[in-house]
């Protein structure tokens, strides 16, 4: 699928909207399905901008599942895939057929049906391991096989990586890995970075999964060249927030609430000191799944930092939705609220159930750019 660029901009900070439904806000309610439409023609899963709407309007980054739940009651395919794939990663190994479960995945169900890609894979992997539907291997592979034949490059790399084709650097010699990057393929080629055997060949496979438009090489690579280039890291991740990487759009507003607006390093990148536009992007990472985004909004709501008001409540709310996403990080704030009763009743039991919510965090963790010091990132709560 073509690889699309946007420029994000943001308007200055506005106060709170007292009411975040999407009924109190029908113009950006309708440009936000718009963008959910355009979302499912072009076969893509990319919430960025539909999520910025929400934001726009609202300047409230919880509600994004308000906005999207109405969309999926409406029918619309991208919606249904939003609200249940949320759904799904939050469902405990004792629960993988409890009815709150079965709806997530008759939802991704639904957007499948509708030949949304991203959703057969969801339901594909539900399938093979009994989450909110018995286990059907048969019906499994249909569904990746539909998703593969759409020409989409993510499925053929998951099926890549299902069939035990695509597990480490030697792979890339077997002829159906071969193929794909012949295609063009450039998940396969960023997966294949990270299973690179020196720094050398790891960034000669990021280059070439950039060059083919994949953001999350982009800011790989923009990581990588941070202490030594700062100028051309931060090229490459302007870049890489064009396409709309989440983990870009968190360094990039962390660059951008820097606390030191004559940063020299920042200056010479020519990354211009922003709050109210660095808060918004960290806020948009956040609604697109960023675990390190949670956890710098729960811990600036937490102590009261960085423009924002202290707030326990929405502090306790960012480190919940890290922790359940799989950020430990998130998990020991959200434990030590629950301990001491913070932003939410005290529940000393379920402290301790935390890690057991925790998944393994598939996002890259992100490092701070060059120029940000220690001293401005926020600590955790406690």
């Amino acid at each position: 699928m073509p690889v699309k660029k946007t420029e994000l901009t943001f308007t200055p900070d506005s106060p709170r909207a007292e009411n975040t439904s999407p009924e109190a806000h029908p113009e950006a309610y309708a440009r936000f399905v718009g963008h959910l439409d355009q979302q499912l023609k072009d076969n893509t899963y990319d919430f960025c901008l539909a999520l910025r709407e929400i934001l726009e309007a609202t300047n409230d980054e919880f509600a994004a599942m308000s906005w999207m739940e109405k969309a999926a009651a409406e029918g619309n395919a991208a919606a249904c895939q939003f609200v249940g794939d949320r759904r799904l990663t939050r469902v405990a190994r004792d629960k993988v057929l409890a009815p709150e479960i079965r709806e997530a995945y008759a939802l991704v169900r639904k957007a499948a049906d509708a030949g949304y890609d991203a959703a057969k894979i969801n339901v594909c992997m539900c399938m093979k391991m009994g989450i909110g539907i018995e286990k059907d291997e048969e019906g499994a592979d249909k569904y990746m096989f539909d998703a593969c034949r759409s020409g989409n490059m993510i499925p053929r790399y998951k099926w890549l990586q299902m069939n035990g084709q695509l597990k480490n650097w030697e792979d890339r010699e077997r002829p159906e890995v071969k193929a794909e990057i012949d295609r063009g393929n450039h998940h396969v080629l960023y997966y294949l970075a990270n299973t690179a055997p020196s720094a050398r060949e790891q960034v000669n496979m990021l280059r070439q999964a950039a060059e083919k438009g994949n953001p999350e090489a982009l800011y790989a690579l923009s990581a990588l060249s941070s202490g030594k280039a700062p100028k051309e890291s931060f090229t490459l991740l302007k870049e890489a927030v064009r396409l709309h990487s989440a983990d870009a759009l968190f360094a990039m507003g962390s660059a951008m609430t820097d606390g030191d607006p004559a940063n020299p390093v920042l200056k010479e990148a020519g990354v211009e000191h922003n709050d109210a536009a660095g808060r918004a992007f960290i806020k948009l990472s956040a609604m697109m799944g960023n675990v390190s985004a949670c956890f710098w909004l729960g811990s600036v709501n937490y102590h009261g930092k960085c423009g924002f008001a202290v707030d326990k409540e929405r502090a306790f709310r960012h480190f919940d939705h890290g922790a359940l996403a799989g950020n430990p990080t998130c998990g020991t704030g959200a434990g030590i609220m629950l301990l001491r009763g913070l932003g939410i009743p005290q529940d000393i039991p379920q402290r301790p159930l935390l890690p057991q919510r925790r998944r393994q965090c598939r996002r890259t963790p992100h490092r701070h750019h060059a120029g940000l010091r220690p001293a401005q990132r926020p600590r955790s709560a406690g």
